[in-house]
């Protein structure tokens, strides 16, 4: 993150950034360089990556926390990823859903969720009603939460 923003921000050049991830991240091989040329190709995404792994950690251990012994690592993995690419608002309402549904499965809207039916349009009106997310859409298999207030293209 030191070298994303600095990079991006403090005016870091190449060569300083290169030196910062060899002393920090004890690398000096070529992935150091391939790194940098994607930092510096991508403004953020070092930093977007850390904020993710920081609350996929703090889902995980509430999860973990809530189940205790019914905790099982290969379920958590599938019920956090198979949402795909989604608001972290989002993932940590699903993930406490999920740590409830696990715990109560005949609670409203779990058997949507634990056992989603093949058919997407049951999954698309149960799911959006029963876990009550109402600025997201929930589309196909729960694969992608899309706002429900689309912006209008830029005209070109």
């Amino acid at each position: 993150m030191m070298v994303d923003a600095g990079l991006h921000y403090k005016g870091l050049k190449r060569d300083e950034a290169i030196e910062l991830f060899k002393k920090y991240a004890w690398d000096d091989s070529d992935k150091t360089e391939k790194e940098i040329t994607r930092y510096q190709g991508a403004p953020g995404q070092a930093t977007a990556y850390m904020v993710g792994q920081l609350h996929f950690k703090k889902a995980r251990n509430f999860v973990k926390s809530k189940l205790g012994k019914r905790f099982n690592l290969k379920d958590f993995h599938f019920y956090l990823l198979v949402s795909g690419d989604v608001p972290l608002d989002y993932m940590n309402r699903r993930m406490e859903k999920y740590a409830a549904c696990v715990l109560e499965p005949s609670e409203t809207g779990c058997q949507s969720l634990l056992k989603p039916p093949k058919n997407n349009n049951v999954i698309q009106d149960n799911m959006q009603e029963k876990l009550d997310f109402p600025d997201y859409q929930m589309l196909g298999n729960d694969v992608w939460a899309t706002p429900r207030r689309h912006s209008r293209p830029i005209p070109v």
